[in-house]
């Protein structure tokens, strides 16, 4: 099983995303600094790295280059996962070999997923969750119930809501639309 080392100083942002990626079946060490996350690393061996830029003690560009100048950590692959815009960090960051720069609440989890399973080598087939299929409309002259085509499920010369025969027409039903939209993974896209 993988092992991802997250690193970001707000516990409300590290835990949301610890526990999604347990779910999806990852090991995972949480260092609220970049010391602490080098201490992490000394502990046992990491497949991943997401890192926050702005941390007390430690910053993640200072992380990035201290574990880059250890040969045993030189080659982890590292995520940036941060709300800061500043380009000389960013340059930085950029300098020290970051896999990926993604941008805290504009990143879906599923995204984030992908990219994961796709550095790590792992298989990854998109899985739509947390939302309800949308049903589109019948076509005129689709069955509803399977063995009468055309009929949309009523018997020929019914009638219709409207007391007016149905006769070579389609049912007036429609389903509903739905628009839910909102992602199952909305409260980390928020933070």
């Amino acid at each position: 099983m993988p092992t991802i080392l997250l690193v970001d100083d707000e516990k409300a942002c590290r835990h949301p995303l610890s526990r999604l990626l347990q779910i999806e079946g990852y090991e995972i060490t949480q260092a609220e600094d970049g010391l602490e996350a080098l201490q992490r690393l000394d502990e046992r061996k990491h497949d991943l790295i997401l890192l926050d830029l702005l941390m007390p003690r430690m910053d993640g560009v200072a992380f990035l280059e201290r574990m880059r100048a250890d040969p045993r950590h030189r080659d982890i692959p590292v995520f940036l996962v941060t709300a800061n815009h500043d380009p000389k960090m960013l340059d930085r960051t950029k300098a020290q070999g970051i896999q990926e720069y993604l941008f805290k609440g504009d990143v879906p989890f599923m995204r984030m997923l992908e990219l994961i399973k796709k550095t790590l080598g792992e298989p990854y087939t998109p899985i739509r969750r947390g939302r309800r299929p949308k049903n589109p409309p019948p076509q005129p002259g689709q069955s509803s119930q399977p063995g009468q085509p055309g009929q949309l499920g009523k018997e020929r010369g019914s009638k219709d809501h409207s007391g007016g025969s149905s006769e070579g027409r389609p049912s007036p039903h429609r389903f509903e639309s739905v628009d839910d939209d909102e992602p199952a993974d909305a409260e980390y896209q928020h933070d």
